[in-house]
């Protein structure tokens, strides 16, 4: 699960399903703070947060002050933080969302996330993902508002096409992976292969794809 080991800081490739921290949605649950508390011997920082269905890569400092630089770290414009995400139709090449987003607050927050297609299906395309800021939801909530909704997103997506993924593809999570995160001011620059199960069902699209053209073929 550590994939890099700083001075003071780790960096994780957190699996889908489990909590950054303890929640008041299920305080009995396990959640990777605590348990990397436990392996290191002292408490640790998550320096951001994903959502619990939610995979890839995650960075947690051993103190506040290293908090406070990795976060100003990520917030330098050199700073890339990538993910890939399957979302409903056909995307353009590129394309970006700079809608403002409301923050707990109430106050509407400037949030740009850029978009880039990496494969399209029939009914679907696989897209790498850059957010320039950090909103609640950035992505899920921008993917919303472009009508490319993320499958699997049960708060943000529509819940005809989750159903139709899961039954399908057996798709029973988000498909959003942070796959790549990269801080040039700490030398850093990581990437996570997606996780197998999302991988298969890029698979299976695949080979439905492949099937559909060689119908069209024959047909004609």
């Amino acid at each position: 699960m550590i994939v890099h080991h700083g001075g003071d800081f780790v960096v994780v490739d957190k699996p889908a399903g489990i909590f950054v921290h303890k929640t008041q949605l299920d305080a009995t649950k396990p959640d990777l703070l605590t348990r990397l508390s436990k392996q290191f011997g002292h408490p640790l920082h998550a320096v951001h947060r994903l959502d619990r269905s939610v995979s890839g890569l995650l960075v947690f400092a051993f103190h506040s002050a290293a908090t406070k630089r990795l976060q100003a770290a990520m917030q330098d414009p050199s700073a890339i933080k990538e993910y890939v995400a399957l979302v409903r139709g056909r995307c353009a090449n590129e394309f970006v969302c700079n809608e403002p987003l409301k923050g707990p607050d109430g106050k509407m927050r400037e949030a740009r996330t850029e978009y880039r297609c990496l494969r399209r299906f029939p009914w679907c395309s696989l897209v790498a993902i850059r957010i320039r800021t950090g909103r609640r939801h950035q992505i899920r909530r921008h993917c919303d508002r472009v009508q490319h909704h993320i499958l699997g997103d049960t708060t943000h997506g529509k819940s005809r096409l989750n159903a139709f993924y899961r039954e399908r593809y057996g798709l029973d999570r988000i498909y959003l992976h942070a796959r790549r995160l990269s801080l040039p001011s700490e030398g850093l620059d990581l990437r996570s292969h997606l996780p197998r199960r999302l991988a298969e069902v890029a698979v299976a699209l695949d080979a439905d794809a492949r099937s559909l053209r060689e119908g069209d073929t024959s047909t004609a």
